[in-house]
């Protein structure tokens, strides 16, 4: 008999209800099923011995990871693990603990009570009242983790996320002192990586220069994506710029005095006592050799989970199958293991979501097309249906870059004769799929930027059929030392921008990185034009070098064409790759089929921004009804 769970009940203002949609895509049957499925894992999850199943609870960890189930679970087991593995910094959180009670009474740590401009709660940092002779790094940790557990419990915090903001003109040299490398790394690496919360900004205020060393050693434990959320900042204005600055404490250039909002938050860890106190009888079951938490990287958090997403049973209570080879099963830099049971759920969930669209009029449901989009995004059901729909509107608003990818059409033979640009039949040291592009093979007196756009569009119609670049991802090369003028000066910014704007964000692929290589110095305008397209992640992920020592390093030189330092000769590889394309062409061709409902407005797509083409997707989820 199926165990029945509490209902949320959604007291959500009418603001939180529009960020929820617009932060998250959360409605109530995305809630629902999300909550059905993470239920599902969580009792048979062979580690979790004890754990609350209630809906306030869960969506926590689902809010946190925008509904991406899979991402959910793992950080709930990395939650509690570090709860089992690191007890000294959770073990009784509450007021009664003296140095607890110290450091927030004076306002060391504070939850402000009103949240900033963006909806977002913030939490202040002051080490004025730290004595360093009576505190440890250990109770600031405690102390911390209590203000952490009170944001957690906001669904504000859950849907708008929070901000930090450290006083840094207080810092002494005796607090920084306490701080040994170790210690800063295990705060900094438990908390990012298992508290379900979302860190939207880091303002670090007045800092002195004495705190630099310690400063860069904070910073660089944090993740790549937090530490470009870092404001450092000479004055209180630019905080108030950003956040407000009525909600900050008084010298801080707020109205409430310290020690007021410090009574709040102690009003609000008293009322919420018993809850977070409960969270010690949550039990999961880790190996021995990760009681030893002291000197720990995240690597050994990691290996405390013991990689359960992969030993779970599937709802039948068989344990899963997997279907795919070894080498190609672990999704690289997603931290996710796909298993039988995760695919075939999420695909189920994906196809009832197509099934209630209101605007997409015909598409492929089988497991082999959707599974493209699902990995893209991590397994998140929401974030797939939405890259879908760019996907079928790009292709619906710009026929001109998407028809006719006949590899017997003279502009493709074209591209394929002359060697312009092909997928490497051999993966790279990470087993990612490689496409190399030889730009002094373009003639810009023959082929012309739409052609060119609609045969790079070819290559990647033809890298979202291939598993192994869904699963570990894609690296593009391309050689820039033979560019000609004509080929340069084809490209206007608004063909730029409809390429950039097209493919970032309509193709199932996973771009990893982007070499261009022997960049000459009269294409730098053109280049730094297509770089403002990018998305931050994008911009991140592109690489310009002078030469092929560091491609050889990442990604190995022998696969290269033999003209670039490989063993096979380009010739050769753009006659293999036509001959895997005439193999795939039936299906890519077939794609024309699919159909999507578009505003007239957006069917010129020519001069158009990101936001043109999700106008065309006319906000679909809101009118998706699933029974």
């Amino acid at each position: 008999m199926a165990k029945e769970y509490d209902q949320y009940e959604c007291n959500l203002s009418e603001e939180l209800k529009k960020k929820a949609w617009d932060n998250l895509r959360e409605d109530e049957t995305l809630r629902t099923q999300a909550l059905e499925q993470f239920r599902e894992w969580i009792e048979k999850h062979p580690k979790i011995k004890r754990c609350r199943m209630d809906a306030n609870f869960l969506l926590r960890f689902l809010r946190t990871k925008k509904f991406s189930v899979p991402d959910a679970i793992q950080l709930l087991e990395k939650y509690l693990t570090t709860r089992k593995v690191l007890p000294q910094l959770f073990d009784k959180l509450s007021l009664d603990d003296p140095a607890i009670h110290h450091l927030i009474s004076k306002g060391s740590v504070l939850l402000l009570p009103e949240p900033d401009k963006e909806g977002r709660l913030v939490i202040t940092f002051d080490p004025e009242e730290y004595d360093v002779n009576k505190y440890t790094t250990v109770d600031g940790i405690r102390a911390t983790n209590l203000i952490l557990e009170l944001a957690n419990l906001d669904e504000r915090a859950q849907i708008c996320g929070i901000v930090h903001v450290m006083d840094w003109s207080k810092l002494t040299l005796p607090f920084m002192g306490m701080w040994t490398v170790t210690q800063t790394k295990n705060f900094t690496r438990c908390w990012q990586k298992t508290f379900p919360l979302r860190h939207g900004a880091f303002f670090f205020v007045n800092m002195p220069a004495f705190s630099v060393a310690f400063s860069k050693l904070v910073f660089s434990c944090l993740s790549a994506k937090l530490r470009d959320r870092i404001h450092v900042v000479k004055n209180w204005e630019n905080v108030h710029e950003k956040l407000g600055s009525s909600i900050l404490p008084q010298d801080c250039g707020g109205k409430l005095p310290r020690l007021e909002l410090a009574k709040k938050v102690m009003e609000l860890a008293e009322k919420h006592r018993e809850e977070i106190l409960s969270l010690n009888d949550f039990d999961i079951e880790v190996s021995n050799s990760d009681l030893n938490f002291g000197d720990s990287y995240d690597a050994d958090l990691d290996s405390a989970i013991v990689g359960n997403l992969v030993t779970f049973p599937s709802p039948s209570g068989q344990h899963s199958i997997e279907c795919l080879q070894r080498s190609n099963r672990k999704m690289n830099n997603n931290q996710i293991e796909e298993n039988e049971t995760l695919r075939s759920q999420a695909v189920e969930q994906f196809r009832e979501w197509i099934q209630k669209h209101p605007k997409i009029k015909k598409c492929r449901t089988d497991e082999k097309f959707l599974l493209r989009f699902l990995r893209t995004k991590k397994f998140s059901i929401p974030d797939a249906c939405q890259l879908l729909e760019n996907y079928l509107s790009s292709r619906k608003t710009l026929p001109h870059l998407f028809e006719n990818f006949n590899v017997e059409n003279a502009e493709m033979k074209y591209f394929l004769e002359n060697q312009c640009m092909y997928v490497l039949p051999e993966v790279d040291k990470k087993g990612r799929t490689v496409m190399f592009a030889d730009l002094g093979n373009f003639d810009g007196n023959i082929c012309t930027a739409k052609d060119c756009l609609r045969y790079a569009n070819l290559g990647f119609e033809y890298l979202s059929l291939d598993e192994r670049s869904q699963l570990n991802g894609v690296v593009t090369v391309t050689d820039c030392a033979r560019i000609s003028v004509p080929f340069a000066a084809l490209w206007t910014p608004t063909y730029l921008k409809d390429f950039v704007h097209c493919w970032q964000k309509t193709y199932p692929l996973r771009f990893q990185l982007m070499y261009y290589v022997n960049l000459p110095p009269f294409v730098n305008t053109i280049f730094m034009i297509f770089k403002s397209f990018l998305s931050e992640k994008m911009k991140s992920r592109l690489k310009v070098v002078k030469n092929y020592d560091e491609i050889s390093q990442e990604i190995g030189i022998d696969i290269l064409p033999k003209e670039f330092g490989g063993k096979v000769p380009a010739r050769d590889h753009a006659k293999d790759y036509e001959k895997r394309l005439i193999v795939a062409q039936e299906e890519i061709l077939a794609i024309n089929d699919l159909d999507i409902e578009v505003s007239k407005s957006s069917v010129n797509f020519g001069n158009c921004y990101d936001a043109d083409l999700d106008t065309a997707i006319v906000g679909s989820f809101r009118k998706i009804q699933v029974d």
